[in-house]
């Protein structure tokens, strides 16, 4: 999408520039070709317009992003609960939280497996961005780290997210 976009507006700039520097005056008269001059963008402009077309492009990818469907063409190999009990262990290991397997949160991995992966991913995309901010303030006002976690449980990391009762935002 970005490549059709930069190529469309080379094309449209390209002509523009192409027709600027055509100076040809009929009867010598100056002023058509003196106003084709001032409808050239100079580099400032084009810079600023890259930018707003930059910022347009990711703010459409972020609005029609859950509407894209993927297409799965892997096939998963089944996971055991030795493989989770594995994962859990270490989860437990490197977090001040009790990791504990049980059918409870295997049902959960497996939903989130089956059919939670395109949310999963955006949440992890979401969460590149926004845990950096949230560790440095955390961590401003030396509060764990951890509790970072709590945008995910309730917005899923989605800036726009509306509860039932009405709450808004990340938290």
């Amino acid at each position: 999408m970005r490549t059709t976009t930069a190529l469309l507006f080379t094309f449209i700039f390209a002509s523009a520039f192409s027709q600027a520097a055509d100076t040809t005056t009929l009867s010598g008269d100056t002023t058509a070709a003196s106003s084709d001059r001032a409808t050239v963008l100079d580099s400032a402009a084009l810079w600023a317009l890259d930018a707003r077309l930059e910022k347009l492009d990711s703010e459409h990818v972020f609005r029609t992003a859950a509407q894209i469907k993927a297409i799965d063409t892997v096939h998963p190999l089944p996971l055991t609960d030795s493989i989770f009990e594995h994962y859990m262990a270490e989860l437990d290991q490197r977090t001040p939280f009790e990791m504990t397997y049980n059918p409870i949160v295997r049902k959960y991995i497996e939903r989130y497996l089956k059919y939670g992966t395109a949310r999963l991913s955006r949440m992890m995309a979401h969460g590149q961005y926004y845990f950096p901010m949230f560790e440095e303030h955390l961590d401003k006002y030396d509060m764990p780290l951890e509790i970072k976690y709590l945008a995910v449980v309730e917005s899923a990391l989605n800036p726009k997210a509306r509860s039932y009762v009405g709450a808004t935002g990340l938290w």
